[in-house]
């Protein structure tokens, strides 16, 4: 869970950054408040879940996939 965050994370604020406009001009565009987007852009994902991260990518126009595996067992 959190590995899909991260890499969600990461991949939007390069994405905004690369935008070159402000903070509250990146909300605007990307529907949400001026506070959000702060935080987003200094990494502070905690508040938010897979599904708000995965709008606000499909938002900047990303295509998003979702890779399900079994986890690996340990044999002790």
């Amino acid at each position: 869970s959190r590995r899909v965050l991260f890499r969600s994370k990461g991949a939007l604020v390069i994405h905004v950054r690369n935008w070159n406009i402000t903070p509250a001009q990146a909300a605007k565009r990307l529907n949400i408040t001026t506070p959000l987007i702060k935080e987003i852009l200094r990494g502070n994902i905690n508040m938010f879940t897979i599904e708000d991260l995965v709008e606000l990518c499909d938002t900047v126009g990303f295509v998003v996939n979702v890779d399900v595996s079994i986890k690996p067992t340990s044999s002790a």
